[in-house]
């Protein structure tokens, strides 16, 4: 029977040279079957080959008709005895994973793997290049190889590897990988992972740069996406004058039951014996209650000496100081309570900026609040709270402090736009020693607020007064003995708030003090400063202005901020000054544009210094200069970072591949870095 089919078959195909088909049961499954059609065949009866030339296509179908695998040729070799397909002219093998284009090779249908010669491989916007192939259950492992997504003859960038194995809609793997631009060798890494499944975009980055203290370094992270809760980033840095940096960064969203988040770094320095770290990290876990709520939280910053995080991590604003600090918490919350047991302790720096001293630890602290209710059917609003801490505050020891307070209010509606507001509170401070040179002590303080509001279509009007005293220590009558008579704060303020819309407001507010000073005051001196704050905002133009003005003493304070443009192209202009330095004015240029050069490019700039116009000559004075230029290329994207200030000259390179975008707008990492990290920019993996 096969005999006659096959002679059927080279019938046709010598008289007709038109398209067959064929069970070549022999080098087929029960469930898949082979079709080829070809310009020119013949067939060997001995040996049971197929030879095809000129146009040949040759498809394997399954049992439901589908299309597996297709390879087209000029000539082709079926071995039927071996279940081979052998290709000694250029090919082109197509499945649902993607195209290769090879120069030869061969392809086992019954074991499903094959070896190619000097192929490519399109997967996607992925393409892998290598001079050996081996093709096995769908899976490929190349030798000699390189990859990129530029379409170029000669491609904008590439990674060559000596070796890189894929795995079509699951990952690929590449070794000992050198980056090119163009035919230039820009760095080595031992390992480029990156998962292709959903959701789940990995590729190194590296930030090559230079700065002063560091020398010239290579920043890389690598980022793993366990699930659509978890993720993982891996950091392994290179800094020729201090040596090697690892760190880690695991983050864990679900926002209904827990936010977690820890950071890891480590360095140990060529030029010191103990290794510099830092940890920072903190969790937000919920507990499932009916109708009440619950909580953990905790934060923590850790470091081996104030100066870690300035010296790696100066984009991170929060970083850089130098404190030391951690704490936690349970939270339990009802339709009218919130109770909080917690933990907490910080460490400032020392004088000599090299260790930490112990400057605060509350251990434990429990707060009680509750929200406004009545009691026994009486018209007054009741708020109370309470605190008890075991605390150390720059001593030795522990300290033992209660605090309570009771508020009583009850708003009074005088006309439909005219309400006030008055309260009445007694606040009472306990203090426990545990000291034999202190007694114990409690000081008690109550006082009134009224405030009266008119309110108007266009913003509203407050006058406020307050008045808060003091009872003399342990006793509950006034400490009129004291040099303020008892009496801490006694005032009259207003304040006026106009809005004009959603994005504009003026505000305006000042006050009267009205204590009996024993060395009484004059008018002017009792005037508390006032203050005028200016805001506007429209989809191109940001206006904010502050300033605060003493009647005695002259200007407080000044803040002003204008903004123009977009998100590409903006200026941005500030201008400040404080009472502590009134001859410096602080100065603050930001600005971004796009020069109009070939290609995508954006550049923003930063200029910061003070000036001094107190003297003959004008003093200028340098905070920080920088400048990021933003360079889309055809199949990647740079910023380069110059950044100038106090002991801090820096350049660094950030690049990262297209093929990586999907991270740049992932939304597990915008919210995370939200959560955690509010100071990084969109598309930014590290600090």
């Amino acid at each position: 029977m096969k005999f006659f089919k096959a002679a059927i078959l080279l019938f046709f195909m010598y008289f007709a040279a038109d398209a067959f088909c064929a069970d070549l049961l022999s080098i087929s499954s029960q469930t898949k079957r082979v079709e080829f059609e070809s310009g020119f065949s013949y067939y060997d009866s001995k040996n049971g080959d197929v030879y095809l030339s000129t146009g040949v296509v040759v498809r394997q179908i399954d049992a439901n008709d589908f299309l597996l695998k297709k390879i087209t040729s000029g000539e082709i070799l079926l071995k039927s005895a071996e279940s081979r397909i052998v290709m000694n002219s250029p090919f082109v093998m197509e499945d649902s994973s993607g195209t290769i284009k090879a120069e030869k090779g061969y392809y086992d249908y019954s074991r499903n793997e094959g070896l190619l010669k000097n192929g490519v491989f399109n997967l996607g916007r992925f393409i892998f290049r290598g001079k050996e192939i081996k093709v096995k259950d769908g899976s490929y492992s190349y030798r000699s190889a390189s990859l990129t997504t530029c379409d170029l003859e000669e491609p904008h960038y590439r990674i060559a590897a000596h070796k890189i194995s894929l795995s079509p809609g699951r990952y690929f793997v590449a070794y000992s990988t050198i980056f090119y631009l163009g035919r230039v060798p820009v760095f080595y890494f031992p390992v480029v992972y990156k998962p292709l499944g959903e959701g789940t975009p990995v590729l190194s980055q590296f930030y090559p740069g230079y700065d002063e203290r560091n020398g010239f370094y290579i920043k890389s992270n690598y980022t793993y996406k366990f699930n659509r809760y978890s993720r993982a980033k891996v950091f392994l840095d290179y800094f020729s004058r201090k040596g090697f940096g690892t760190g880690t960064e695991l983050d864990y969203y679900r926002p209904d039951k827990n936010i977690s988040s820890i950071s890891y770094y480590r360095i140990n320095e060529y030029s010191r014996e103990s290794e510099r770290w830092g940890v920072n990290g903190g969790m937000w876990h919920s507990f499932n209650l009916e109708n009440n709520s619950a909580y953990f939280q905790t934060y923590a910053r850790l470091l081996s000496d104030p100066g870690f995080n300035n010296d790696f991590f100066r984009s991170n604003p929060f970083a850089v100081s130098s404190e030391k600090q951690a704490g936690a918490a349970f939270t339990y919350n009802t339709s009218k309570t919130n109770t909080r047991l917690s933990y907490y302790t910080k460490y400032l720096s020392s004088q000599d900026n090299l260790s930490f001293r112990h400057a605060y630890e509350t251990a434990p602290r429990l707060d009680f609040n509750t929200s406004q209710m009545k009691i026994l059917n009486l018209p007054f609003w009741n708020t109370w709270s309470f605190y008890a801490e075991n605390s150390k505050i720059d001593t030795p020891y522990y300290q033992n402090n209660l605090y309570g307070a009771w508020t009583i209010s009850m708003p009074v509606k005088i006309y439909k736009t005219f309400n006030l507001y008055p309260s009445a509170f007694y606040y009472q401070n306990v203090h426990m020693s545990t000291s034999p040179s202190a007694a114990d002590s409690f000081i008690g303080r109550y006082g009134a607020n009224i405030n009266a509001r008119k309110t108007n279509s266009w913003g509203s009007i407050d006058l406020n007064f307050y008045s808060l005293r003091r009872n003399a220590k342990n006793k509950m009558s006034l400490d009129r003995n004291s040099s303020d008579g008892g009496v801490e704060k006694q005032e009259l303020s207003l304040s006026v708030f106009k809005i004009r819309n959603s994005g504009s407001y003026l505000r305006f507010s000042g006050g009267y003090d009205l204590k009996d000073y024993n060395l009484q005051k004059d008018f002017s001196e009792r005037f508390l400063p006032f203050a005028a704050e200016v805001y506007s905002f429209s989809s191109n133009r940001e206006i904010f202005l502050y300033d605060s003005y003493d009647i005695s003493s002259g200007n407080k304070s000044f803040i002003s901020q204008i903004n123009f443009g977009g998100k590409d192209e903006y200026f941005g202009f500030g201008l400040s000054n404080y009472s502590t330095e009134k001859n410096e004015w602080i100065v603050s240029n930001s600005f971004g544009f796009d020069p109009r050069l070939p290609g995508k490019w954006r550049i923003e700039g930063v200029l910061r210094f003070w000036t001094d116009f107190s003297g003959s000559k004008v003093k200028t004075g340098f905070f920080e200069k920088s400048a990021v230029i933003y360079k889309d290329f055809h199949d990647f994207r740079t910023k380069f970072n110059f950044r100038v200030r106090k002991d801090v000259k820096e350049f660094f390179v950030y690049l990262t591949l297209k093929m990586n975008d999907p991270y740049r707008n992932d939304e597990f990492s915008r919210k995370t870095d939200a959560f955690w990290r509010p100071w990084r920019k969109p598309g930014e993996a590290r600090d």
